[in-house]
């Protein structure tokens, strides 16, 4: 489901010059990659919550994430 992020969009999370901040020019490209994809909506909201939880741990929000991911939901 998840999908690493694009060298060339944005720095990589192991380059120590910069924080790793996923912009929103990176997670609109990213969102509507997954949007257009064919694939069933359980499987593209699946993938949508990863690019969710990637980008707000890149600003930090680590904690609520861990929240989210220990919350049932109904698609995978």
């Amino acid at each position: 489901m998840s999908q690493e992020p694009n060298s060339e969009d944005q720095k990589s999370p192991s380059d120590d010059s910069k924080p790793y901040v996923i912009t929103p020019e990176v997670f609109l490209a990213r969102m509507t990659e997954i949007a257009n994809r064919p694939m069933d909506s359980e499987d593209q909201h699946g993938d949508a919550d990863v690019l969710m939880m990637e980008t707000l741990r890149s600003l930090g929000y680590d904690e609520g994430i861990d929240a989210f991911e220990n919350m049932d939901r109904w698609y995978p």
